[in-house]
């Protein structure tokens, strides 16, 4: 594309960043897919909540906690089946649909114990200690998360292989 602008690395890009170039279109299709992407977790959160309060008419405070722990659980998973590098071909249609459905079983199992054990026993009380134990819920489920233990961070595996740069 002639007079197009050229960017390295996405739109800028640090030092080490890969040595791709990307238009302003590419980057505002990128951009777009990003948005749609956080658009719609920020949905299955509200949904989510939505769901449990018209259930049983309580927030659950710990529902965000769980979400971002299924985070951490998905990328166990992939530890534990081995997978160390970007997905390719058919580990796309093996491997990513059965961490799937391991961390949403996890999760689900997360939320049915914190169910049985903080909830389902004050059903019959007053509004204002399912309310309280949904607040204490929250810092367990946070201290399950792994904290680093050094300044460096470790990259997790990338789950796609980048498409290459195509011309628009």
């Amino acid at each position: 594309m002639a007079g197009a602008r050229r960017t390295l690395g996405g739109m800028g890009g640090h030092l080490w960043a890969p040595h791709f170039q990307m238009t302003a279109w590419e980057i505002l299709i990128q951009q777009s897919i990003n948005g749609l992407t956080r658009g719609a977790v920020f949905a299955l959160i509200a949904l989510g909540y939505t769901m449990v309060y018209g259930i049983i008419e309580l927030i659950n405070f710990a529902h965000g906690d769980v979400f971002m722990l299924g985070l951490f659980i998905s990328l166990s998973w992939f530890t534990l089946l081995g997978v160390t590098k970007t997905l390719t071909s058919w580990q796309l249609v093996t491997i990513l649909p059965l961490v799937f459905i391991l961390t949403m079983a996890s999760t689900a199992a997360l939320n049915v114990a914190i169910d049985r054990v903080a909830y389902r026993p004050l059903r019959g009380s007053t509004r204002l200690a399912p309310l309280i134990t949904a607040w204490g819920m929250t810092p367990p489920v946070s201290i399950m998360v792994p904290e680093p233990t050094t300044a460096v961070t470790a990259p997790w595996p990338a789950l796609v292989v980048p498409l290459p740069a195509t011309q628009l």
